[in-house]
């Protein structure tokens, strides 16, 4: 929610442009042409009733952080089991003047770290009812073929 205030209003710098124009022309931006990003960031810059087509997808970048920071607040909450260690390393991640910035234009990381943190957390709800050792053994297995 709080990327949803400071999300630029327009074209920012950088890819910016080439996503917005290959995404909203379902065209394909440069490579690797990010077709994900490019399908889901135009549903929804359709279905946002306001601002300008390019505010509309600094918008989606906006709440695919916070769902993402989300996400990463349940990984942690899962692997300590502690509400206030994860809550406190969402937050500090949520801060980092690095990932606010991808979070507020037209960008792919964000949707990028909230596809990761869904796997990591998945994972982590996954191996709750299995043993560290069950899964080494499987992977290795797994590794050899």
């Amino acid at each position: 929610m709080l990327y949803l205030f400071t999300a630029a209003p327009g074209i920012t710098s950088g890819d910016s442009a080439d996503l917005i124009t290959a995404s909203w022309t379902a065209g394909i931006s440069h490579p690797p042409g990010y077709p994900l990003y490019n399908a889901l960031a135009r549903v929804l810059a359709s279905v946002l009733p306001f601002g300008s087509i390019a505010a509309r997808y600094n918008v989606v970048s906006a709440l695919c952080g916070g769902v993402a920071i989300t996400l990463l607040a349940l990984l942690c909450a899962e692997l300590t089991g502690s509400v206030w260690a994860a809550v406190a390393a969402a937050t500090f991640f949520a801060t980092s003047p690095t990932w606010w910035s991808q979070c507020t234009l037209a960008e792919v990381y964000a949707l990028n770290i909230l596809l990761f943190a869904l796997v990591l957390w998945t994972w982590a709800r996954w191996d709750r009812g299995h043993s560290f050792a069950m899964w080494i053994a499987g992977s290795y297995a797994l590794a050899l073929g």
